[in-house]
């Protein structure tokens, strides 16, 4: 394995004269996100540009996709010591066949192997033609251990910068749109130097007052995230109102119909509106928002449509009725390096007076607590359509549980919530 600048380090010519700074988008028009949790990332990093002389390293990655989006997870790196490298300097370094080999095999079973490396001067890092080379070659040799499995690429400078691409074939690498690093701290959005560029006179009238807040670096990269909105409920439907105007994407998920009873809580239904709630919340949210993408999956969470519409998304909140699905969409977000807000709102009777009304917002994100460890009843957990059932037969009661909220306190869990987000 070999990995080098040009032996001139002076920025690569391309044929037109122009300066090569990352390859081209591939006409298959995949779109690429790199998720990590901060931790790796930290470990990753600091490995690469913590020398002077060409470092590599290589990582284990799942992946989920849906339509053109696919996101790759990387759960796991390796580093190899100095003392590995057969050749090292700041030009080049070489890993010897028989310590490269290791670290292909481990990659049995994985959706992609990264390969990353360090090119140690202060510019924007590109591959060179003995990178470009090499991974061509690397890519056909994972296709023993893991056949199918794409090549991710990453190349950082002096200075911290990255250059980002998915090698899927004997063709140009395809660019990594964004690297989210996700830890406690937030979610750190990283846009490598090949990724297009945002347009940033792109931002309409209507963004005027969310551009003074979130300035037009952070409102785009908001816009680059679609979010996954289990329940479209009082404070479901409040959620996705509020995120509709920051985010790019939205992918809607609720089995119910609309009643009667939601249009005091619920903003996009009447006391007439009928039908199922993510077809009306959809309807009145492209009406209000004729940019923004939504998609919607009327049916339970988990369940193999709702998962599959799900596997593309960066960020997941969760606001159904039953723990149940909350435990489903917490073991779903830890296995695809998810960051999830879990939202609730109740009250309790008292000797037939309400004595507690409120709400509470959870958050998990990867390195983090999960929702049982975060106070998530996990005792009693059964298929939702069951304890449905059990209730129309009387086989249990809801006791001294309020089974209703009002407006205010749903309006104010889901701004809670998108505060958070």
């Amino acid at each position: 394995s070999i990995r080098g600048m040009p032996h001139t380090v002076q920025p690569r010519i391309g044929r037109g004269g122009s300066e090569v700074t990352g390859m081209p988008m591939s006409s298959t028009g995949r779109d690429f996100t790199l998720a990590v949790s901060a931790a790796t990332w930290s470990r990753l990093h600091g490995h690469l540009v913590g020398s002077e002389a060409e470092r590599m390293a290589f990582g284990y990655c799942s992946a989920s996709s849906n339509r053109d989006k696919v996101r790759l997870q990387l759960h796991e790196v390796e580093l190899p010591v100095d003392q590995e490298y057969a050749e090292q300097h700041s030009t080049r370094v070489v890993l010897s066949a028989k310590d490269t080999i290791p670290y292909l095999i481990r990659a049995k079973g994985a959706a992609a192997f990264l390969d990353a490396h360090s090119h140690p001067f202060p510019w924007a890092p590109h591959p060179s033609i003995t990178d470009d080379e090499a991974a061509a070659r690397q890519y056909d040799s994972l296709q023993g251990p893991a056949p199918g499995a794409a090549l991710a690429r990453i190349i950082t400078s002096a200075d911290g910068r990255v250059w980002a691409g998915v090698q899927i074939g004997p063709e140009s690498p395809e660019p990594i749109r964004q690297i989210h690093v996700l830890g406690r701290t937030g979610m750190d959005v990283i846009l490598p130097v090949n990724a297009t560029p945002v347009d940033s006179n792109a931002f309409p009238e209507m963004d005027r007052r969310t551009v003074a807040c979130l300035g037009e670096v952070g409102l785009a990269k908001t816009r680059g995230l679609a979010v996954g909105l289990i329940g479209l409920g009082g404070v479901g439907s409040m959620v996705a109102r509020l995120l509709a105007g920051v985010v790019g994407e939205l992918i809607l998920i609720d089995p119910d119909h609309l009643e009667p009873h939601n249009a005091p809580r619920v903003w996009y239904a009447g006391a007439r509106s009928r039908g199922f709630k993510v077809s009306a919340a959809k309807r009145a949210l492209l009406r209000a928002f004729p940019h923004l993408t939504v998609r919607s999956c009327v049916g339970s969470f988990p369940s193999q449509s709702a998962n599959r519409l799900l596997a593309g998304v960066d960020f997941l909140f969760v606001c159904p009725d039953h723990n149940a699905v909350r435990f489903s969409a917490s073991r779903f977000a830890a296995a695809n390096l998810l960051p999830l807000i879990e939202v609730g709102c109740g009250g309790r009777l008292a000797h037939g007076e309400l004595s507690a009304f409120g709400y509470h917002v959870r958050l998990q994100v990867p390195g983090g607590p999960c929702l049982p460890c975060n106070g998530l009843d996990v005792s009693k957990l059964e298929d939702p359509s069951t304890t449905e059932a059990k209730k129309r037969y009387g086989y249990i009661e809801d006791g001294d549980v309020v089974t209703g909220e009002l407006a205010p306190l749903t309006t104010r869990a889901a701004a809670h919530a998108v505060d958070i987000f």
